[in-house]
């Protein structure tokens, strides 16, 4: 697990940014939760329980910009569109770990 996290912030190479929680935000939050995405790893007492409102922000902008097929995607918006599917995928297994 550790090195999967090491493999993931070595890999990491966007431009820190804040946006006022927009989908196109790169940020420490924004960071832990494709990182949190990308190991398969979930924290059902946050994520899942929907206490975590910065989470709830990103994901909605994220579901706004991308959850209606939009035909071709530039590189950037092909980036941010693989964002929304791991904080999909966050929130499904945050939502299942939860109910364990």
């Amino acid at each position: 697990m550790i090195e999967e996290i090491r493999d993931f912030a070595a890999k990491f190479e966007d431009e820190w940014s804040y946006k006022g929680h927009g989908y196109n935000e790169t940020c420490c939050h924004t960071f832990v939760f494709l990182l949190l995405a990308s190991c398969n790893l979930a924290d059902p007492d946050c994520i899942g329980a929907k206490k975590d409102p910065y989470f709830k922000s990103y994901r909605s902008e994220l579901k706004n910009k991308f959850d209606k097929p939009d035909g071709d995607k530039d590189e950037n918006e092909e980036k941010f569109y693989q964002r929304h599917c791991m904080i999909e995928q966050l929130h499904d297994i945050s939502r299942l770990a939860q109910a364990k």
